[in-house]
């Protein structure tokens, strides 16, 4: 199994990851950690062919998804979309 995280794993958070991890899989798991800062945070477990991604760069992508913001003509006028204000805000 490896997990990537943002950060280096503190002993007793991957001993923590670790047995979290077996009782999902309900089974002994061997851990492979990876650092990788472009997640800016979180952690990404792949587990054979299921990959969980808690990472703060999938959320922060997802949001931009959401918002509209993944819109070719977006992209390619480079502005921003108004927000309306309203009196006494």
């Amino acid at each position: 199994m490896t997990v990537t995280t943002a950060f280096p794993l503190t002993g007793e958070l991957s001993a923590r990851l670790q047995a979290n991890l077996e009782e999902l899989t309900g089974r002994e798991v061997e851990m492979n950690v990876i650092e990788d800062p472009t997640l800016l945070g979180g952690i990404v477990v792949r587990v054979g062919d299921t990959l969980y991604d808690g990472s703060i760069k999938t959320q922060l992508n997802n949001m931009r998804n959401l918002l509209g913001r993944n819109n070719s003509a977006w992209k390619r006028s480079g502005q921003r979309k108004s927000v309306r204000s309203y009196p006494g805000r």
